[in-house]
């Protein structure tokens, strides 16, 4: 592939180039690390999707409840996804690339913890801007080298 044809700096250059990593989470992580994320499955799902979507913002309005207990007002959420692709079976799949240090013990299940609330918004998000259904929400760890799918 690639990775062997140029080099994983070269590479990892690239993705950063066509925002499928930020430049900050490129300096987080060692060459070790994106090379075995080159090597995942889901590496080659987002390399082969008909549509990738990486870096994309966005803004919803959400009702209050969730964050201060109360209904009636409306607050708006922003972020910015790290990637969304679509699936064969046209539903999509979020992933939230996190370079976080976590311990191989309890590590997915820190992430989870820390992470899945945001990842709600960002699954609610694509479905706003697809007009079509999250079937998966994934947080991919470099520092873990796996992914790790949070069911939502």
């Amino acid at each position: 592939g690639r990775v062997t044809e140029y080099g994983i700096k070269a590479e990892a250059e690239r993705l950063v180039k066509i925002k499928m990593i930020s430049e900050s989470e490129l300096s987080l992580m060692n060459f070790a690390e994106i090379e075995r994320f080159f090597g995942t499955r889901l590496c080659g799902e987002i390399i082969s999707s008909s549509y990738v979507g990486r870096e994309k913002r966005f803004n919803i309005i959400e009702d209050s409840e969730s964050f201060t207990g109360s209904k009636g007002e409306k607050v708006m959420v922003q972020g910015v996804i790290d990637c969304f692709f679509r699936n064969k079976d046209g539903t999509y799949t979020v992933v939230d690339y996190k370079t976080d240090r976590v311990k191989k013990t309890d590590g997915e299940q820190t992430l989870i913890s820390r992470h899945s609330f945001q990842l709600g918004y960002y699954k609610r998000a694509v479905e706003l801007i697809t007009g079509g259904k999250v079937s998966r929400t994934l947080i991919y760890s470099f520092c873990l080298g796996k992914e790790i799918e949070v069911k939502l």
